[in-house]
């Protein structure tokens, strides 16, 4: 190779250097939107989603209502054991026994 061939080629690679570096540069700039944009999808997602502090409060705001239906259902027990005693009773005295 003659010092010539090295000049033409310099040349021509110094022609492709900007074509290159642009697109590198796009390919970049692609990558840092799409970058971007997953960043504020997680971003978006994480502030829908509740922080452990809310969902303990919220568990014991179930907690505090499921206590109160036990209660309301042990009273509707024993209100239902009590009418069934008390119609017990009034079907013995009706038939005599």
């Amino acid at each position: 190779m003659t010092l010539r061939d090295l000049v033409q080629i310099g040349a021509a690679l110094s022609g492709l250097t900007p074509i290159i570096l642009v697109t590198g540069l796009w390919w970049l700039g692609h990558r840092l939107a799409a970058a971007e944009a997953r960043i504020e999808a997680i971003e978006r997602h994480r502030q829908a989603s509740p922080l452990p502090s809310e969902l303990s409060k919220d568990i014991g705001k179930v907690a505090e209502r499921v206590r109160g239906l036990e209660t309301g259902l042990d009273a509707l027990q024993r209100m239902v054991g009590t009418l069934n005693d008390y119609l017990h009773t009034v079907l013995e005295k009706g038939l005599g026994r």
